[in-house]
């Protein structure tokens, strides 16, 4: 008899059914929702929107006919009507979402931030024509009307820009109440949307304030008898 030992293998061999059988992964978990109570239908337009490869954002420097449309979403809105803004629950612990952002939460962030920068500008542009100079120890001539003339259409402008920056700010804080970095940076938004309805509400002084002097203007040309048209 042979002294020899034979071992034999643990190795367990695979079945030539199971050689070539491919594992499904587990599907990703879905995205944690990031928008409001009132915009309960926000994620399937966002994806119809994404699948149209929209990248488009109202910019306030252009006239909106020359502004190309986003994806027609007829039959597809994202908010319902109530009679009272639902209060959103926020997460404990606060976590920002989306994080980052989606394509639509950026294109709807760049919405309210371009009148927003837009309308600064404007700002220093009419307090410069406020200073056109009118009254009695001032010879009144016609560019000095059409300095006035062209501060009051920037002062409706302006106007028409920082409320449209209120409105977009508020709108954005609804959709994606938990889009900061905490709840500090939500009052901070806040506090900004205030401070545009403000500056809506200077412009609105401005073109008041540009009218008398407009008025001031006239009088004088009557004054000296110069004809104007």
């Amino acid at each position: 008899m042979s002294s020899r030992r034979t071992y034999s293998s643990s190795r367990v061999e695979a079945r030539p059914a199971e050689r070539n059988r491919i594992y499904a992964t587990p599907p990703p978990p879905p995205p944690e929702p990031y928008h409001g109570r009132q915009f309960e239908r926000a994620m399937v337009q966002e994806e119809y929107w994404n699948s149209r490869g929209s990248t488009q954002v109202w910019d306030p420097l252009k006239e909106m006919d020359s502004v190309a449309a986003r994806p027609d979403t007829y039959g597809r809105a994202h908010t319902i009507c109530h009679e009272s803004r639902l209060e959103h629950e926020y997460s404990d612990p606060y976590k920002k979402r989306p994080q980052p952002y989606t394509a639509r939460a950026d294109a709807d962030y760049k919405a309210y931030k371009r009148p927003s920068e837009g309308h600064r500008v404007i700002s220093q542009q009419v307090h410069s024509y406020k200073q056109t100079p009118v009254g009695r120890n001032v010879s009144p001539h016609e560019y000095h009307r059409d300095s006035l003339l062209e501060g009051k259409r920037l002062a409706r402008e302006g106007r028409n820009m920082a409320n449209i920056a209120a409105q977009s700010r508020t709108g954005f804080e609804q959709k994606y109440p938990q889009a900061y970095e905490d709840r500090e940076a939500i009052k901070k938004h806040a506090h900004q949307g205030l401070s545009q309805k403000r500056s809506a509400g200077n412009y609105r002084d401005d073109d008041t304030y540009i009218d008398g002097r407009l008025a001031a203007w006239e009088k004088q040309m009557e004054r000296r008898g110069r004809h104007y048209t």
